[in-house]
């Protein structure tokens, strides 16, 4: 049970645990179970380098949003932001 739920906190679903852990102790494969954990090491590094773009990219877009001239109504300023971000093409 300890190994179960060690291993839901490291990332893996139940089905991925049934797979990976025997039912029976002596019938353990290390190498499925090494390569199982150096994947989900990859997924997790991967999902973090994603997190950290859009991190990077929302924290770029609320600058650019506090920025705003003290002058300047709302919606110009989400004009300008939107012209910053590349997106103010119109659809043709």
């Amino acid at each position: 049970m300890h190994l179960i739920s060690n291993g839901q906190k490291a990332g893996f679903s139940l089905d991925e645990l049934s797979k990976l852990l025997p039912s029976d102790l002596s019938d353990w494969k290390h190498d499925q179970l090494l390569n199982a954990l150096r994947q989900k090491l990859a997924d997790i590094e991967l999902m973090e380098k994603k997190l950290a773009d859009n991190k990077r990219q929302l924290n770029s877009i609320l600058n650019d949003i506090e920025a705003k001239p003290g002058d300047m109504a709302c919606a110009d300023n989400a004009k300008r932001v939107i012209s910053q971000m590349g997106m103010d093409k119109r659809r043709r």
